[in-house]
This record gives structure tokens, C-alpha cells and sequence, in this order.
């Protein structure tokens, strides 16, 4: 330590207050305040309505992102007749 510390050290020393004896049930009172409690119900309603929500949005938009053009559907069920009977390799 250098005189700086030596010298507070010697201060607190002097002039500090011994501490108070703790209070009856200090450490039972601690544990009970830090203890995990239990979330209401109300308090997972904001967050599943958001998170219904967002899914809901997410998959509309992702239906609406991805639907087939008509050349696209026409293309397809033209395939499909085509090959519906056909013993060859469906995909080419």
C-alpha cells in the first residue's frame, strides 16, 4: 500500500463508528426479498397477444409474398396433366 492508503486506513480506524449488530432475521428477510416470485397472469397477456400478433402478420405476409403468378398455376396443372399417368421420372 502506498501513504495515501496508509493514511485513510488510519483515519477510518480512528474515527469510524463500529457497526451496528444486525438486526434479528436479516439473513431470512434477504432470501425472501431475492427469492424468484411468480409472474401474474395478466402480466403474459401483453406479451402472447404481441407475439400472436406478430405471427399472424408474418404469416399472412408470407402468404400473400409467395402466391404463384396464373402463368405460373397454368404451368403447373399443365405438368401435372401431362404426367399424371406417366410411369417416367416425375422430376426432370
Amino acid at each position: 500500500m502506498n501513504r495515501d492508503d496508509d493514511l485513510l486506513v488510519a483515519f477510518l480506524r480512528r474515527y469510524a463508528p463500529s457497526a451496528p449488530p444486525p438486526s434479528p432475521g436479516l439473513e431470512a428477510r434477504i432470501l425472501r426479498a431475492t427469492r424468484p416470485q411468480p409472474r401474474p397472469l395478466w402480466q403474459w397477456v401483453p406479451p402472447a397477444v404481441a407475439v400472436t400478433g406478430v405471427s399472424l402478420w408474418l404469416g399472412m405476409a408470407s402468404a400473400h409474398l409467395w402466391q404463384p403468378s396464373p402463368t405460373q398455376v397454368a404451368e403447373l396443372e399443365a405438368w401435372v396433366e401431362a404426367h399424371w399417368y406417366s410411369q417416367e421420372e416425375l422430376l426432370p
